[in-house]
Protein backbone atom coordinates (compact mmCIF):
# COMPACT_ATOMS: atom_id res chain seq x y z
CA UNK A 1 0.00 0.00 0.00
CA UNK A 2 3.03 2.30 1.10
CA UNK A 3 4.75 1.84 -2.58
CA UNK A 4 1.54 1.89 -4.58
CA UNK A 5 0.56 5.36 -2.65
CA UNK A 6 4.51 6.53 -3.28
CA UNK A 7 4.37 5.90 -6.92
CA UNK A 8 0.70 7.69 -7.52
CA UNK A 9 2.72 10.80 -5.76
CA UNK A 10 5.65 10.44 -8.23
CA UNK A 11 3.59 10.05 -11.33
CA UNK A 12 2.10 13.41 -10.41
CA UNK A 13 4.68 15.15 -10.16
CA UNK A 14 6.46 17.78 -12.51
CA UNK A 15 8.63 20.75 -12.24
CA UNK A 16 9.49 23.30 -15.23
CA UNK A 17 6.06 22.56 -16.54
CA UNK A 18 6.43 19.54 -18.14
CA UNK A 19 9.17 17.62 -16.45
CA UNK A 20 8.52 14.54 -14.84
CA UNK A 21 9.95 11.56 -12.43
CA UNK A 22 10.06 7.74 -13.23
CA UNK A 23 10.64 4.82 -11.30
CA UNK A 24 12.55 1.51 -12.81
CA UNK A 25 14.45 -1.42 -10.48
CA UNK A 26 17.74 -2.76 -10.38
CA UNK A 27 16.91 -5.66 -12.15
CA UNK A 28 20.05 -7.01 -14.43
CA UNK A 29 21.00 -7.53 -16.87
CA UNK A 30 17.80 -5.43 -17.80
CA UNK A 31 15.80 -3.91 -15.49
CA UNK A 32 11.57 -3.48 -15.26
CA UNK A 33 9.72 -0.41 -15.76
CA UNK A 34 7.87 -0.07 -12.52
CA UNK A 35 6.08 3.27 -13.18
CA UNK A 36 6.61 6.24 -16.11
CA UNK A 37 3.81 8.88 -15.94
CA UNK A 38 3.93 9.84 -19.68
CA UNK A 39 4.19 6.27 -21.78
CA UNK A 40 2.33 4.13 -19.24
CA UNK A 41 2.67 1.12 -21.85
CA UNK A 42 6.45 0.97 -20.41
CA UNK A 43 4.95 0.00 -17.39
CA UNK A 44 5.48 -3.74 -16.51
CA UNK A 45 8.20 -4.12 -19.57
CA UNK A 46 11.69 -5.51 -19.36
CA UNK A 47 13.38 -2.37 -20.74
CA UNK A 48 16.16 -4.46 -23.10
CA UNK A 49 14.96 -2.75 -26.29
CA UNK A 50 17.40 -1.56 -29.10
CA UNK A 51 16.03 1.55 -29.20
CA UNK A 52 17.42 2.24 -25.38
CA UNK A 53 20.92 1.87 -26.61
CA UNK A 54 22.17 5.31 -26.60
CA UNK A 55 24.04 5.80 -23.55
CA UNK A 56 27.31 8.10 -24.14
CA UNK A 57 28.46 8.59 -20.94
CA UNK A 58 27.59 7.85 -16.86
CA UNK A 59 29.41 9.68 -13.72
CA UNK A 60 28.92 10.38 -9.85
CA UNK A 61 26.48 13.05 -9.23
CA UNK A 62 29.75 14.87 -7.83
CA UNK A 63 31.59 14.55 -11.09
CA UNK A 64 33.91 11.73 -10.40
CA UNK A 65 34.09 8.56 -12.09
CA UNK A 66 32.97 9.31 -15.63
CA UNK A 67 32.60 6.63 -18.08
CA UNK A 68 32.55 7.16 -21.62
CA UNK A 69 29.82 4.57 -22.80
CA UNK A 70 29.65 3.59 -26.80
CA UNK A 71 25.89 3.24 -27.22
CA UNK A 72 24.92 1.71 -24.12
CA UNK A 73 21.49 0.56 -22.88
CA UNK A 74 20.42 3.14 -21.02
CA UNK A 75 18.08 1.81 -17.75
CA UNK A 76 20.89 -0.07 -17.82
CA UNK A 77 23.70 2.23 -17.41
CA UNK A 78 20.95 3.13 -14.52
CA UNK A 79 21.59 0.59 -13.07
CA UNK A 80 25.05 0.73 -13.12
CA UNK A 81 25.85 4.48 -11.67
CA UNK A 82 23.92 3.81 -8.49
CA UNK A 83 25.71 0.50 -8.25
CA UNK A 84 28.66 2.39 -7.66
CA UNK A 85 27.83 5.51 -5.98
CA UNK A 86 24.24 5.48 -4.93
CA UNK A 87 23.26 8.29 -7.46
CA UNK A 88 24.22 9.96 -10.49
CA UNK A 89 24.00 10.90 -13.87
CA UNK A 90 23.65 9.60 -17.58
CA UNK A 91 24.53 11.15 -20.67
CA UNK A 92 22.41 9.87 -23.71
CA UNK A 93 20.49 11.11 -27.09
CA UNK A 94 16.93 10.87 -27.02
CA UNK A 95 13.82 12.21 -29.28
CA UNK A 96 11.59 14.98 -28.46
CA UNK A 97 8.22 15.64 -27.71
CA UNK A 98 6.75 17.40 -30.84
CA UNK A 99 4.54 19.93 -29.89
CA UNK A 100 2.00 19.05 -32.21
CA UNK A 101 2.26 15.37 -30.80
CA UNK A 102 4.80 12.73 -31.39
CA UNK A 103 8.40 12.85 -30.96
CA UNK A 104 10.97 14.36 -33.38
CA UNK A 105 13.08 12.21 -35.79
CA UNK A 106 16.33 13.44 -34.56
CA UNK A 107 17.92 12.89 -31.55
CA UNK A 108 18.72 15.73 -29.01
CA UNK A 109 21.85 15.54 -25.94
CA UNK A 110 19.47 14.14 -23.11
CA UNK A 111 21.04 14.01 -19.12
CA UNK A 112 19.12 11.97 -16.43
CA UNK A 113 19.45 12.16 -12.85
CA UNK A 114 19.09 8.57 -11.07
CA UNK A 115 19.07 8.06 -7.21
CA UNK A 116 18.55 4.44 -5.78
CA UNK A 117 16.01 3.98 -3.15
CA UNK A 118 16.87 0.83 -1.63
CA UNK A 119 14.14 0.24 0.78
CA UNK A 120 11.99 -0.71 -2.06
CA UNK A 121 14.78 -2.15 -4.46
CA UNK A 122 14.02 1.28 -7.05
CA UNK A 123 15.56 3.63 -9.08
CA UNK A 124 14.27 7.21 -9.46
CA UNK A 125 15.28 9.44 -12.03
CA UNK A 126 14.58 12.21 -14.21
CA UNK A 127 15.84 13.79 -17.46
CA UNK A 128 16.18 17.04 -19.00
CA UNK A 129 17.26 17.99 -22.44
CA UNK A 130 20.58 19.96 -22.88
CA UNK A 131 19.21 22.42 -25.59
CA UNK A 132 16.52 23.01 -23.17
CA UNK A 133 18.82 23.77 -20.17
CA UNK A 134 20.90 26.19 -22.58
CA UNK A 135 17.95 28.31 -23.34
CA UNK A 136 17.02 28.33 -19.59
CA UNK A 137 20.98 29.54 -19.04
CA UNK A 138 20.76 32.27 -21.74
CA UNK A 139 17.14 33.84 -20.64
CA UNK A 140 18.93 34.18 -17.03
CA UNK A 141 21.59 35.48 -18.20
CA UNK A 142 19.80 38.62 -20.34
CA UNK A 143 17.31 38.47 -17.32
CA UNK A 144 20.26 39.74 -14.65
CA UNK A 145 21.68 41.37 -17.71
CA UNK A 146 18.81 43.38 -17.84
CA UNK A 147 18.03 44.28 -14.19
CA UNK A 148 22.16 44.90 -13.71
CA UNK A 149 21.69 47.54 -16.87
CA UNK A 150 18.50 48.84 -14.62
CA UNK A 151 20.57 49.18 -11.51
CA UNK A 152 23.17 51.15 -13.66
CA UNK A 153 20.93 53.82 -15.32
CA UNK A 154 19.70 54.41 -11.48
CA UNK A 155 23.02 55.12 -9.91
CA UNK A 156 23.91 57.29 -12.63
CA UNK A 157 20.33 59.13 -12.52
CA UNK A 158 21.21 59.24 -8.81
CA UNK A 159 24.62 60.40 -9.40
CA UNK A 160 23.58 63.38 -11.34
CA UNK A 161 20.78 64.15 -9.06
CA UNK A 162 23.91 65.26 -6.32
CA UNK A 163 25.91 66.39 -8.84
CA UNK A 164 23.04 69.05 -9.51
CA UNK A 165 22.10 69.46 -5.77
CA UNK A 166 25.88 70.00 -4.93
CA UNK A 167 26.34 72.88 -7.72
CA UNK A 168 23.68 74.57 -6.75
CA UNK A 169 24.80 74.75 -3.51
CA UNK A 170 28.61 76.45 -4.86
CA UNK A 171 26.35 78.47 -6.99
CA UNK A 172 27.58 76.99 -10.03
CA UNK A 173 30.21 74.93 -12.11
CA UNK A 174 32.75 73.84 -9.65
CA UNK A 175 35.40 75.28 -12.37
CA UNK A 176 33.49 78.93 -11.73
CA UNK A 177 33.75 78.33 -7.76
CA UNK A 178 37.34 78.16 -7.96
CA UNK A 179 38.01 80.87 -9.90
CA UNK A 180 35.47 83.12 -7.55
CA UNK A 181 37.59 82.20 -4.76
CA UNK A 182 41.11 82.56 -6.44
CA UNK A 183 40.12 86.78 -7.79
CA UNK A 184 38.72 87.12 -3.79
CA UNK A 185 42.51 85.58 -2.92
CA UNK A 186 44.87 87.88 -0.88
CA UNK A 187 46.46 89.60 -3.06
CA UNK A 188 43.82 90.42 -5.71
CA UNK A 189 41.76 93.92 -5.85
CA UNK A 190 38.79 95.06 -6.49
CA UNK A 191 37.07 96.23 -9.41
CA UNK A 192 34.51 97.69 -11.53
CA UNK A 193 33.44 94.35 -12.85
CA UNK A 194 34.37 92.35 -9.74
CA UNK A 195 37.93 91.28 -8.97
CA UNK A 196 41.11 91.24 -10.33
CA UNK A 197 44.61 90.03 -9.81
CA UNK A 198 46.83 92.92 -7.74
CA UNK A 199 49.64 94.48 -10.21
CA UNK A 200 52.91 93.23 -9.38
CA UNK A 201 55.52 95.17 -7.08
CA UNK A 202 57.98 97.49 -9.33
CA UNK A 203 61.42 96.49 -8.85
CA UNK A 204 64.54 98.78 -7.57
CA UNK A 205 67.90 98.86 -8.66
CA UNK A 206 70.33 98.25 -6.50
CA UNK A 207 72.02 100.72 -4.26
CA UNK A 208 75.18 102.28 -5.76
CA UNK A 209 78.39 101.36 -3.61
Amino acid sequence: AAQKAALQAIKAMRYGGTEYLWVNDKGLPYPTMIMHPTVPSLDGQVLDKVSFNKATAMYAADGRGRESLDQANLFQSFVRIVGKHGDGFVAYEWPKPNKEGGVSQNLFPKLSYVKSFDAWGWIVGTGVYIDDLTAAYWAMVWQVGGFALGVSALIFAVAMWFRRRILNELGGEVGDAVLAAQRRAPGNRATPGGWAPAPPATSRPPPKP
